[in-house]
C-alpha cells in the first residue's frame, strides 16, 4: 500500500509540474503574439493606401464603410476610419464583396452608400 501512495503522490507532482510548465509555455506564446500584433499595428498606423492605387470597387467599399461608420462609430471614429482605409489593401473581388456587405449594413443603420 505504501508503494501505491508513493506512486500516486509522484503522479500528482508530475501533473502539477506539467500544468505549471504548460501555463508558462502558453504565456510566452501569447506574449510573442501580442508583441507581433503590436509591431504590425505600429507599422500600419497612419498608413493608408494611395488613392491612385485603389480599384473602383475598393474606392466604393471605402466610401460606403466611412458612411456607415459615420453613423455608428461614435467615440471610435479614428479607429473606424483606419479600419475603412484598410479595405484598400484587399483584392478587387474582395472589395466588391466588402462593398455589398457595407451597403447592406448602411441600409440597416440608415446611411447611404455612393
Amino acid at each position: 500500500m505504501l508503494w501505491v501512495g508513493i506512486g500516486c503522490g509522484g503522479l500528482l507532482l508530475l501533473s502539477i509540474g506539467g500544468g505549471i510548465a504548460a501555463y508558462f509555455y502558453m504565456r510566452s506564446q501569447v506574449s510573442a503574439v501580442e508583441s507581433a500584433v503590436a509591431a504590425a499595428s505600429a507599422a500600419a498606423a497612419g498608413e493608408s493606401p494611395a488613392p491612385s492605387n485603389l480599384t473602383p470597387n475598393c474606392v466604393k467599399a471605402i466610401a460606403c464603410c466611412k458612411a456607415t461608420m459615420a453613423k455608428t462609430a461614435g467615440a471610435n471614429a479614428a479607429a473606424a476610419e483606419q479600419a475603412c482605409n484598410g479595405i484598400g489593401i484587399l483584392a478587387d473581388d474582395v472589395c466588391l464583396k466588402q462593398y455589398e456587405g457595407q451597403k447592406r449594413a448602411a441600409t440597416v443603420v440608415g446611411a447611404s452608400c455612393p
